[in-house]
C-alpha cells in the first residue's frame, strides 16, 4: 500500500501546484502526448520525489523502470488519478 500512498501524495501535491486549466489540459492529453510534460512536470517529479534514497525510486527500480522512465510512469499515474477524481471515483 505504501507505493500507492506515495503516488497519491505526489498527485495531491501536484494538484495544489497546478491551476484548474493546467489540470484539464493534462487530463485531456493522449498517452502518446504525455512526453510533452517530461521536462516540466516530469522534472518536478524527478527533483522532488525520485532521489536515489527515496522509497519510490527504489520501488520503481524493482519494477524495472529506468530513471527517465520513472517520471513518465508517474505522469501517467497522475493523469489517471486526476481523471478518477474528476469522475468522483476517488
Amino acid at each position: 500500500m505504501r507505493f500507492y500512498e506515495e503516488c497519491v501524495a505526489i498527485a495531491q501535491q501536484l494538484e495544489k501546484e497546478m491551476t484548474q486549466e493546467m489540470r484539464e489540459l493534462f487530463m485531456e492529453a493522449q498517452f502518446s502526448d504525455l512526453w510533452q510534460y517530461h521536462f516540466t512536470l516530469g522534472t518536478w517529479i524527478r527533483n522532488h520525489h525520485l532521489n536515489e534514497n527515496s522509497y519510490l525510486y527504489r520501488a520503481l527500480l524493482i519494477l524495472g523502470k529506468k530513471k527517465d522512465d520513472m517520471s513518465m510512469y508517474l505522469l501517467e499515474f497522475m493523469q489517471h488519478y486526476f481523471l478518477l477524481k474528476r469522475a468522483e471515483m476517488i
